[in-house]
């Protein structure tokens, strides 16, 4: 972003870029502030010296706050009005067809032509338009003379006014990165259900008749007098 100013002689200006529609909503005449914070989770308890110690770190999504002003003459009218009469279009084309049909895009192109023209207020048409981001829950696209914010919502929005403010306006956003995952269906083979071994049934015998035990000592006595040819 800092080359392309460099090579170009022109300050980047910050855009807010719809992510529906390859449009700038609108420009940012003047940035006052520019903070992206980055965060992260890290643990508190003691973790094992190693290549596994970066699981204990968790990035937060990144926040951005931007202060800005836009005035009611902009440094280019043109392509202002040009950038806002689109993002009509791609805001527009959601309520009339929705974002990816045929009818939604003509017919948010017409409405947003018939809108917002070089006649308008850039300053009152940007404070209608993040409204409307903020309202519609829209991922936006942030780029800045640093870098590129992608699937940023914006979670809160205020234009602070006083005697000093005149025709311009001048807002503060606080915007957070929302993270996407795609959802993947992956087939499973059928487990057989394992064979469960079970002992034999019990057979029914009866009632049965107790066999007396051998007497062990008197059969000895009487083997014992007979060697001794004492037994009859």
């Amino acid at each position: 972003m800092a080359l392309l100013s460099l090579l170009t002689g022109e300050p980047v200006r910050t855009k807010f870029r719809s992510q529906d529609f390859a449009a700038d909503l609108f420009l940012v005449d003047a940035t006052i502030t520019e903070v992206p914070t980055y965060e992260s989770d890290i643990t508190e308890h003691a973790v094992e010296d190693g290549p596994d110690v970066s699981d204990h770190i968790r990035p937060k999504n990144i926040s951005l706050e931007i202060e800005g002003v836009i005035s009611s003459t902009p440094l280019n009218l043109s392509a202002q009005a040009q950038g806002l009469v689109s993002a009509a279009g791609s805001i527009l084309g959601s309520q009339l067809g929705g974002f990816g049909s045929a009818a939604g895009a003509i017919g948010g192109a017409f409405a947003g032509a018939a809108l917002f023209s070089e006649a308008d207020d850039p300053a009152k048409v940007a404070h209608d338009m993040l409204t409307a981001i903020w309202k519609k829950r829209q991922l936006i696209t942030v780029v800045t003379g640093l870098t590129q914010y992608e699937n940023m919502a914006i979670q809160s929005l205020s234009f602070p006014r006083d005697q000093k403010t005149g025709k311009q306006l001048r807002f503060r956003a606080t915007l957070k990165e929302v993270r996407k995952v795609t959802a993947k269906t992956v087939a499973i083979k059928k487990v057989q259900p394992s064979v469960k071994h079970t002992a034999p049934a019990k057979a029914d015998l009866g009632n049965q008749s107790a066999t007396p035990a051998p007497n062990v000592r008197s059969s000895l006595a009487v083997k014992i007098g007979n060697f001794f040819g004492g037994g009859n």
